[in-house]
């Protein structure tokens, strides 16, 4: 079984977001994507995504979901509190679609939020200050 790069895997992530953001956003009337209602009764937005980790195998399912956070379930201690929980989550069909396995969850609020990380340079913020010495 091969394995992906954590960057590979990475890069995969932030495609799906982007193409999740831009929908949602747009308001993209597709097959994958569906307005529903969340656990705590407010209206959450769905995106959902298929594709594989090997060629011509559509063994996995992203699904972006953005809703409001569950009242009842503490989230944090964190000064900085998002007012929507997005969340990314991750299944991986097996034996042959009969089951359906949760490979992760996690809530990408915080990380669009992030300027950079781990990048090569220029960086974003080198970029910014380089520009902004030429319009001086």
């Amino acid at each position: 079984m091969r394995t992906w790069s954590t960057v590979g895997i990475g890069m995969l992530s932030g495609l799906i977001v982007m193409m999740g953001s831009a929908m949602m956003n747009a308001g993209a009337d597709t097959a994958a994507h569906a307005a529903g209602q969340g656990a705590d009764g407010a209206t959450g937005r769905y995106v959902m995504a298929v594709g594989g980790a090997t060629q011509n195998q559509n063994d996995l399912v992203w699904v972006l979901n953005e809703h409001k956070p569950n009242a009842n379930l503490k989230r944090s201690d964190a000064k900085v509190v998002k007012p929507d929980v997005v969340s990314l989550c991750l299944y991986k069909a097996a034996e042959n679609g009969k089951k359906m396995q949760l490979v992760g969850v996690r809530d990408i609020a915080y990380d669009i939020e992030m300027f950079e990380m781990n990048q090569e340079s220029p960086t974003p913020t080198e970029i910014i200050k380089e520009l902004s010495k030429n319009l001086k």
